[in-house]
């Protein structure tokens, strides 16, 4: 790390404190704006209230309250909900389970700085101005990249809570179709700037500021664990699931399967309830436990098999503006990039593959190629080169 700042140009060491200003500012901001809560009685939430006058203070509909108490969402809104079998301890759990969904707004700010953080490393100094080929060891250390991934497990993560978080911002979209949601608007405005940081650069959002893709990353970076035997799942067999769960999703909350409309199938699936030690169902904590163990020999299990998120910036990153090329003049075809991805992502870009899984911009390619022929670029960048050996 020492010799990779020492190498950097004037201009460069200026975008990097540029970039530890954002994050800085990011951090900060997290202790400064406070979430804003409706101040609501504690003993507000009893059986002998209705739904209608529970539903508004949740910022939810009242065909969401109904579901989250397992009721079916045309039931009646207008009686205590005591008469419809519901019992206090139903109410409490789910009134803390829609509680814990409230928005922090300061991780608008920390994604973006993240995000935009990342970007300045990728495209501007993760590879030394003073630096050429032969030292390429030096390029994009690890420990900037880790640095973001801590940051995002611990205040996007766990001192900002699950929400809201990349997953939410699709899931909400199709809650407020279905009349979960009063506020359809402000929902489909987070999905949207959820989307433009992905398609800025190469699914940045999950790779760099998502806390729940960040702490499997974490998990499969554990230096002392690299000797373990590590599975690159086929990408057709692991997108086959997200897309299967995925149309299942679309299908339930309609109530095309099953007949009860409203019923969301990630809430079963929610990893991202670690961030806020509160698991909603057992299903929920056999996921969180079962995604954490498996990150240890997959790469990123959660992002690769559930997240709906994960799918979608899949599709965005076909369009990104920034992302990893190859210049297939100047491969040679040696699998270098190949075996250090995590994913089957590098070896389907140098086979030109139409269909290529994800790249989370880890940057483990980038530093590896003898011939500087895989590279972190926009199309306005991507012909660009660095001295080779023979030019040293």
């Amino acid at each position: 790390m020492k010799k990779w700042f020492e190498s950097l140009s004037g201009s460069q060491k200026i975008w990097f404190g540029t970039a530890l200003i954002l994050i800085f500012a990011a951090v900060l901001s997290t202790f400064i704006i406070v979430p804003s809560k409706t101040k609501v009685p504690e003993d507000f939430f009893t059986v002998q209230k209705t739904i209608r006058q529970m539903a508004p203070k949740l910022g939810v509909t009242g065909k969401a309250l109904a579901r989250e108490l397992g009721l079916k969402i045309t039931v009646s809104k207008s009686v205590p909900v005591s008469q419809l079998g519901v019992k206090q301890d139903k109410l409490n759990s789910s009134v803390e389970h829609l509680q814990s969904h409230r928005d922090a707004s300061s991780k608008y700010i920390l994604y973006s700085a993240l995000v935009l953080g990342a970007i300045i490393f990728l495209l501007r100094i993760g590879i030394p101005d003073k630096a050429d080929v032969k030292s390429r060891k030096l390029w994009y250390p690890s420990m900037f990249y880790i640095s973001f991934l801590v940051i995002s497990v611990l205040f996007a993560g766990f001192i900002l809570g699950k929400s809201p978080n990349p997953m939410e911002g699709i899931v909400k979209v199709f809650k407020a179709m279905v009349g979960l949601y009063p506020d359809v608007m402000s929902k489909i405005l987070a999905f949207v700037f959820f989307s433009v940081l992905s398609i800025t650069a190469n699914k940045i959002l999950c790779g760099w500021a998502c806390p729940m893709g960040s702490m499997q990353e974490l998990l499969f970076f554990i230096p002392g664990l690299k000797k373990i035997r590590r599975y690159k799942i086929p990408f057709i067999f692991s997108n086959s699931i997200r897309i299967l769960l995925f149309i299942i999703m679309f299908m339930l909350i309609l109530g095309v399967i099953g007949g009860k409309p409203g019923f969301v199938l990630y809430h079963h699936l929610n990893a991202f309830d670690i961030f806020g030690f509160h698991f909603d169902s057992l299903s929920i904590l056999i996921t969180t436990i079962a995604v954490l163990i498996l990150s240890f020999f997959i790469y990123r299990p959660f992002c690769a098999f559930i997240c709906p998120f994960g799918l979608y910036s899949w599709i965005l990153e076909q369009f990104s503006f920034a992302r990893v090329r190859v210049d297939h003049d100047a491969c040679t075809d040696c699998g270098a990039c190949s075996r250090v991805c995590p994913t089957q992502s590098a070896a389907a870009k140098v086979a030109k593959k139409a269909i290529q899984p994800d790249c989370f911009s880890c940057t483990r390619c980038l530093n590896v190629c003898p011939h500087n022929a895989i590279r972190y670029t926009t199309p306005l960048k991507k012909n660009s080169k660095l001295p080779n050996k023979s030019e040293s």
